[in-house]
């Protein structure tokens, strides 16, 4: 669906447009971020698309679920560290036209021949035509996140990151999709495991009488560097976060700068359990999948392309009124085809 509002977009650009940005409506940017977009793309003939990310902070008063989404998003902006890095993200996206329109790279070709997202089959084509993909530092774009959002909210964020890993332009791609599940697997899931292994150990020798001094202090040897470990993870979490959101105060002094203080040590620890916990599980029902909603919308995917798109059916009472009425132009028309054929039938 919005690859086609895309295409519907790129359509409509008159012959003298260069350059096309997708952007998300919630998206906040600065003053000269169309620039700083736009200057990769103006010095390197090679690069295909730039683009930018999201710095999202939950609101004040959040509960678990916002900050579980928070932390993912942290976890992949960690992606961009040069300024040519080998992430795209959709909410923000600025391409030149020509290429579009050319095909460069078969980048137009796998958006319409039942693509799912436009970032990745984007980076997709840009790998397999050995081409750039510019992210540039100040790219960064903040965002504050609703503080109602439920787990179900949540979890159906999670499901729909997670899923587009499931698709796919080419064999290439694809392979490249399972070595990301498998790090999203291992590396959330393994502090969760070595947490149940320690917890586990502990009460087996606690449970036992006989147990040696030796096997009690190598057991809490390795629990004391686990805790080292979760504490230096929650502590980089937090100084990450206010660094990014700093960033994005000064690329924009004018506007008010978003606050962080309320995101404790506490909250970044439980949320991190929690995301760690649900991720793996997202990535095992997306590979068990062939099918994922999206506001109400359902797409299924075969080989990772969408083959068919199920949209909800509208109400009775809702398609009568998105009817709309005819003019009086055409009302009159109507009426005199009415009077000739009355007249025909009379003769």
């Amino acid at each position: 669906q919005k690859i086609h509002n895309m295409m519907a977009g790129v359509d409509a650009c008159g012959a003298h447009v260069q350059y096309v940005l997708f952007l998300d409506a919630n998206v906040r940017m600065h003053r000269n971020s169309v620039q700083v977009l736009l200057n990769p793309l103006e010095s390197d003939s090679n690069a295909l698309l730039s683009t930018g990310y999201t710095i999202d902070v939950p609101a004040p008063g959040a509960s678990i679920w916002p900050w579980m989404m928070c932390l993912f998003r942290h976890f992949n902006l960690t992606a961009f560290v040069t300024k040519n890095s080998a992430f795209v993200w959709g909410g923000v996206m600025l391409m030149r036209k020509a290429d579009i329109d050319a095909n460069v790279c078969q980048v137009k070709s796998r958006w319409l021949q039942g693509g799912y997202t436009e970032d990745l089959l984007a980076l997709g084509c840009a790998t397999e035509g050995r081409m750039a993909t510019a992210s540039p530092l100040q790219a960064l774009f903040p965002n504050e996140l609703r503080c109602d959002i439920t787990f179900e909210q949540a979890w159906s964020f999670l499901r729909r990151q997670i899923y587009v890993l499931s698709t796919y332009g080419s064999r290439r791609i694809c392979a490249y999709h399972v070595f990301l599940q498998t790090v999203l697997v291992l590396g959330y899931g393994l502090p969760i495991l070595s947490s149940l292994a320690a917890l586990l150990t502990w009460t087996c020798v606690l449970l036992t009488p006989a147990a040696s001094w030796q096997i009690i202090c190598t057991t809490a040897t390795l629990s004391c560097f686990q805790m080292v470990m979760w504490l230096l993870l929650v502590v980089a979490l937090k100084l990450h976060m206010q660094a990014s959101v700093k960033l994005t105060a000064v690329l924009s002094p004018e506007r008010p700068t978003i606050c962080t203080a309320h995101g404790r040590y506490s909250t970044l620890f439980v949320s991190f359990i929690c995301a760690a916990t649900l991720i793996p599980i997202a990535v095992i029902a997306s590979l068990c999948s062939r099918s994922i909603t999206w506001a109400g919308v359902t797409y299924h995917v075969r080989f990772g392309k969408v083959t068919s798109i199920i949209r909800p059916e509208q109400p009775a009472s809702l398609q009568e009124q998105r009817q709309l009425p005819p003019l009086p132009q055409q009302q009159q028309q109507q009426q005199q085809q009415q009077q000739l054929q009355l007249g025909t039938r009379s003769d």
